[in-house]
């Protein structure tokens, strides 16, 4: 009696066994392939970072205000940044608050350890402004007027008296003093532009801004 050999089981739709024999190099190149590449990513990330330390570039710090309780954002807390940050004019001791000229909004203040950092819109003679107090002077701070001009006056007050003075003109300036007190020393500026004929045409006065002791 002949002897019967069962046939291979045909599955309908199963492709031969040399094509998935092919399917699974592939497969399995493309995974070594791709874990080529991110090996690659990973040591040019580093190769990056060890560059930036050598450069002396400080890393991105995941948090704008590194141990501070609050932190700043938007206009003031990027010109916090741009000024030093925590290390300039200290950790914010308020959120930012809403000031009024009259009954008429005119921007935000937010306090800091060390002095304020203001923000008014429609302010010609700078857009945001800033004051602070560290080894014995005090700093007014400010940037963004709507143009170029000729001269700035600074006024100041403080506890040991005030003053005026003429600095160089442009679109921001920054002016400091000597400090004669303990107190806090607050300061305003105005962008004026010198007339054909004589005089100056002047802008307004910024938000004041004060210095906090240290």
């Amino acid at each position: 009696m002949p002897t019967v050999v069962p046939e291979p089981t045909q599955i309908v739709g199963a492709a031969p066994a040399r094509f998935c024999n092919r399917k699974f190099i592939l497969r399995l190149t493309l995974r070594r392939n791709v874990y080529s590449v991110k090996r690659s990513l990973i040591g040019l990330a580093a190769a990056l970072a060890l560059a930036a330390g050598l450069a002396g570039i400080a890393p991105i710090a995941a948090s704008a205000a590194p141990g501070c309780n609050i932190e700043p954002y938007g206009l003031i807390g990027e010109r916090w940044a741009q000024l030093g940050g925590a290390a300039v004019l200290g950790c914010p001791t308020t959120e930012e608050l809403d000031v009024y000229r009259g009954n008429i909004w005119a921007g935000r203040l937010q306090r800091f350890t060390l002095g304020e950092i203001a923000w008014t819109p429609g302010q010609s003679s700078g857009k945001i402004v800033a004051a602070w107090q560290r080894g014995g002077y005090a700093y007014f701070d400010w940037r963004g007027t709507i143009r170029p001009y000729d001269v700035f006056l600074v006024r100041w007050d403080s506890p040991a008296g005030g003053g005026q003075q003429e600095v160089a003109g442009g679109t921001g300036q920054r002016f400091r003093i000597r400090q004669r007190t303990n107190g806090s020393y607050s300061f305003i500026a105005e962008g004026c532009l010198r007339r054909t004929f004589g005089g100056l045409g002047c802008a307004g006065w910024t938000m004041r801004v004060r210095t906090q002791p240290e």
